[in-house]
């Protein structure tokens, strides 16, 4: 685990291997279901950092040092290899044309932390989701940008009901 890697760091942070399945539910809000199925990882690993913004810098410095990428996200410090939500967006695009020719795709993407700029740089359009806890995330692009007024799930909502018109959803079977 990482505590093994940097044990001078240890007593920083939490790692969510470790958390119990309560403590993943208190930090994230998530259901217990779905808290049990994010505790499931195989490519990452989520850190609620308790030190200084000074100690994070010098963690951050040393895990680039031994090959890890770590991103701040919303609430987390994400550790994961050479990966990121946007190399794998565009992979999936790529995929995904590959195996429908000639289907125009159009990407929404959203997220809340600085672990999603990527993704949101990438697809078709870009949409912020407010925090509780930090600003939305800076990104360079400025066409098709939205950013939420509500936080999480609610914020989600409020911009896809903008985006996506119940008739993408339901369409009627009755033939004339």
């Amino acid at each position: 685990m990482i505590k093994k890697i940097a044990p001078e760091y240890g007593h920083l942070f939490e790692s969510f291997v470790d958390m119990t399945l309560e403590r993943i539910v208190e930090l994230t809000g998530l259901t217990e279901e779905d808290a049990l199925l994010s505790s499931q990882r195989q490519f990452g690993e989520p850190l609620l950092w308790k030190g200084s913004e000074d100690e994070l810098e010098k963690f951050i410095l040393m895990l680039r040092r031994i090959g890890a990428h770590p991103v701040k996200g919303g609430r987390f410090l994400h550790i994961g290899g050479d990966c990121s939500k946007g190399i794998a967006l565009a992979w999936l695009l790529r995929e995904y044309q590959r195996q429908h020719k000639g289907v125009t795709i159009s990407t929404i993407a959203l997220g809340d932390g600085k672990n999603d700029v990527s993704m949101l740089e990438i697809a078709d359009t870009a949409v912020r989701i407010a925090s509780p806890v930090h600003k939305p995330p800076e990104l360079e692009r400025t066409l098709k940008l939205y950013t939420s007024n509500k936080l999480g799930p609610k914020g989600w909502t409020e911009i896809l009901d903008q985006l996506i018109p119940e008739s993408v959803f339901f369409s009627s079977s009755k033939k004339n």
